[in-house]
């Protein structure tokens, strides 16, 4: 037909075909650099929670190092002074000291873990850009593609 033949702007009219093919291209381009940029996200948000993790484990481990060696000196010197000036049997002190030492140890065990609990709140970020990207390709996806302008017919 001759207005298929017509040029817009010194340009040929583009076939339905070649739109498509051109929209899904650039939809399918922009789904890679969606992918691209939610991953350097995450991997940024990673580094984060990794660090923010390892300076909790190295207290931890401090604690457990220092719990496990100076602990038991400690608990039997308390127990032996009770005992010693406070005329308490040795029986009852050592439970009692041992009690109170694995209250402190349950404290501070529960605030490092409340603490490693947090490292990954980092990733809230990314959460959010997830969503939004999702919520960007639902809409890309469900929205009507504007009409193709035809020929103009001389």
């Amino acid at each position: 037909m001759d207005y298929q033949k017509n040029t817009m702007n010194g340009h040929a009219p583009e076939s339905a075909t070649a739109t498509m093919v051109r929209g899904a291209r650039e939809f399918t381009a922009d789904l890679v650099s969606l992918a691209e940029l939610q991953w350097e996200l995450a991997v940024a948000d990673f580094a984060i929670a990794k660090q923010e993790a390892l300076a909790q484990t190295m207290k931890l481990v401090m604690v457990m190092g220092l719990a496990i060696g100076g602990t038991p000196l400690l608990l039997f010197g308390v127990a032996e002074l009770l005992v010693e000036y406070a005329g308490w049997s040795r029986g009852w002190t050592y439970l009692g000291v041992a009690a109170v030492a694995l209250g402190i140890a349950g404290v501070v065990g529960m605030s490092v873990i409340k603490k490693l609990s947090q490292c990954g709140a980092s990733f809230a970020r990314s959460k959010f850009e997830l969503n939004q990207n999702i919520a960007w390709l639902k809409q890309a996806l469900t929205r009507k593609s504007e009409p193709v302008p035809q020929a103009a017919r001389y």
